[in-house]
């Protein structure tokens, strides 16, 4: 890639993100500090200092906690599970590339409920089944992408072993588990039965 490109690239992402700050802190409104104070934070924290941002509940705060380079992979996974967390923050995690393969990041940003559709979508792919089942036990989550992964799992089904299959029939949706007894044998279906769903 061009170094221009590479520049401008990141000349789009942060102007994107400042006025992102900037729309978030309108909507909140209860910040204590300025905007410009609070980036200044943000972006010059080290460790410890950078723990007490991502904490904070203005999504503003947490959004420029998120372009620091101190953040790391513990960090950026509080933020997903934040119950608080703010739908552009958790867009931003998500496609931020410093976490492109980490799976607890994936996990934990499908299972918020606040997550865009079109990015829990898109990190879909990356679970695993038994996460997959956990999910579509979680009423939090939009039932329009719990049926989405109900349906996924539900095609592998045939393809799974048979101690998948069981394993399965513990963590499952009601859905997935007709779908087990319909296709199992004698061992997913008695684990099917004793499920407590």
């Amino acid at each position: 890639i061009p170094p221009f490109y590479r520049e401008s690239s990141n000349q789009a992402r942060s102007i994107h993100k400042m006025i992102l700050c900037y729309l978030l802190e309108l909507r909140y409104n209860n910040s204590m500090i300025s905007r410009d104070e609070n980036l200044k934070l943000a972006s010059d924290s080290d460790s410890e200092e950078l723990w007490k941002l991502v904490r904070d509940s203005r999504p503003d705060t947490v959004l420029n906690a998120i372009s620091n380079k101190n953040l790391n992979e513990d960090m950026a996974v509080f933020i997903a599970k934040k119950k608080n967390s703010a739908p552009e923050v958790l867009g931003m995690l998500a496609t931020d590339i410093r976490f492109k393969g980490s799976y607890k990041l994936a996990l934990a940003i499908c299972s918020n409920p606040k997550t865009p559709i079109k990015i829990t979508l898109s990190l879909l792919k990356y679970l695993r089944i038994f996460d997959l089942g956990d999910i579509t036990k979680n009423r939090n989550i939009p039932i329009s992408i719990r049926q989405k992964i109900e349906y996924s799992v539900i095609e592998r089904i045939s393809s799974l072993p048979s101690g998948v299959k069981v394993a399965l029939a513990k963590k499952a949706s009601i859905n997935v588990i007709i779908q087990l007894l319909e296709k199992g044998d004698r061992n997913v279906i008695s684990s099917c039965l004793e499920s407590n769903l």
